[in-house]
């Protein structure tokens, strides 16, 4: 990540995980099927801030008084249980795919925020621009 400069993509936002709840298994910023990742599947030339221009996760953990709800890197066959004040952040395509575990007690709450590089926006209104003079 040196020499990277990273710039919010999107508002951070509160995300709470109510007791029963869970996230499935996903990358943030690349598609997927059956034979492997699609680059470029969530591309949206209409769409200022479609998903392919999230290069990084950042998510900062309010509390861990609840059971289940671990973190798990699927591709990396690694999982942890995040702890209050703690700052996890990764890059979002296929190699980082993810899930939450069921929550079964408890409520868990973290704010969420997606980052890019302004390299990559600026791909982006390039390859809108040609895509509209097409």
């Amino acid at each position: 990540w040196a020499g990277r400069r990273l710039t919010m993509y999107l508002k951070p936002y509160l995300r709470k995980y109510p007791n029963g709840s869970w996230l499935g298994s996903h990358c943030d910023s690349e598609g997927e099927d059956d034979y492997g990742p699609l680059p470029g599947s969530s591309f949206d030339s209409d769409y200022s801030k479609c998903p392919m221009l999230i290069e990084y996760a950042a998510n900062i953990y309010l509390n861990d008084n609840y059971e289940g709800g671990e973190l798990i890197f699927n591709n990396l066959r690694h999982s942890l249980k995040p702890k209050a004040g703690q700052l996890i952040l990764f890059p979002s395509g296929i190699e980082y795919k993810h899930e939450v575990s069921q929550i079964t007690d408890g409520d868990r709450y973290s704010v969420v925020a997606f980052l890019t590089t302004e390299k990559l926006a600026i791909l982006h209104s390039k390859i809108t621009e040609v895509s509209n003079n097409l």
